[in-house]
């Protein structure tokens, strides 16, 4: 409006005094328009109306980008949060396959919501976004907190894979009792998936030093209150930036927090852990 009004304007003054044609002949002040001045003026205002209306067909175009773009994009949400619905009905299936194939389902979706995040955003803001807490997030207007709330979630739903209790580990380490053949196969496949969670997905993207380019899942918050480890896992070399809880934990095979770091105010939870070794 501000540059429309200018150039209306500008040209209003110009074409009045080209127009009207004032000039003195002798003692005598003549109005008279001047043809060729008058023929440069009428160029002038097309060549602004033809400005004006390729600005306004080029904000009209931009909108619709913009538009497309949006839309393009809630397509893909829509699309992951399908697979994300999908991925989870396949970790309770009896089939460890399948159960495994779901877990690295939800760790490459979870990357997807990151990439986002971080393809949108520079580093600096997007760090910025990432390290605050919950509460901060709902509050916030920024668009791209949606990426950040949905890896969470899958953070959220793989942490709560780990805590949930496997009836075969139970019996072995609790009961004290044998496994047959079966048994030791179905425990054997869920230690796996277990152990390929920590030792494999989370440390990698967690760990600073990981040679792949993988964008970072340090922000993210991990809960591991209440785990039973059947199984040794590593967590050596991993940076966590906001507070982590084993609170409640029971180790029953050894696991590696060597060099660990740790920025959380509070740091890490150990309290009413078990340690058998």
């Amino acid at each position: 409006m501000a540059v429309n009004t200018a150039i209306t304007g500008g040209a209003s003054s110009i074409i009045i005094s080209a127009i009207v044609g004032i000039h003195i002949e002798g003692d005598i002040l003549v109005l008279e328009p001047d043809k060729e001045i008058r023929s440069t003026i009428l160029a002038f205002v097309i060549g602004i109306l033809t400005f004006l209306t390729l600005t306004e067909n080029r904000r009209r175009n931009d909108i619709a980008s913009s538009k497309n773009d949006w839309d393009k994009q809630q397509t893909i949400r829509m699309n992951r949060r399908d697979r994300y619905i999908s991925l989870v009905d396949k970790l309770n299936s009896e089939n460890s396959a399948l159960r495994a194939g779901a877990v690295h389902g939800l760790v490459l979706l979870a990357d997807e919501w990151i990439d986002e995040l971080y393809k949108e955003k520079n580093k600096k803001e997007a760090d910025n976004i990432l390290d605050r807490d919950d509460e901060e997030l709902k509050e916030s207007n920024i668009v791209h907190t949606i990426a950040h709330k949905e890896a969470q979630n899958i953070v959220r739903t793989l942490c709560a894979y780990l805590r949930e209790p496997y009836d075969l580990a139970h019996k072995k380490f609790v009961e004290n009792k044998s496994l047959d053949s079966i048994e030791r196969k179905k425990l054997d496949a869920e230690v796996t998936i277990r152990k390929t969670i920590i030792n494999t997905y989370f440390k990698n993207r967690l760990n600073p030093n990981y040679k792949q380019k993988l964008y970072s899942w340090s922000h993210m918050y991990f809960n591991f209150s209440e785990i039973v480890f059947f199984y040794d896992a590593d967590f050596s070399e991993v940076r966590w930036n906001r507070n982590v809880s084993f609170k409640g934990a029971i180790f029953y095979h050894p696991v590696d927090f060597s060099n660990v770091i740790c920025a959380g105010d509070k740091g890490i939870n150990f309290q009413e852990c078990t340690y058998h070794k």
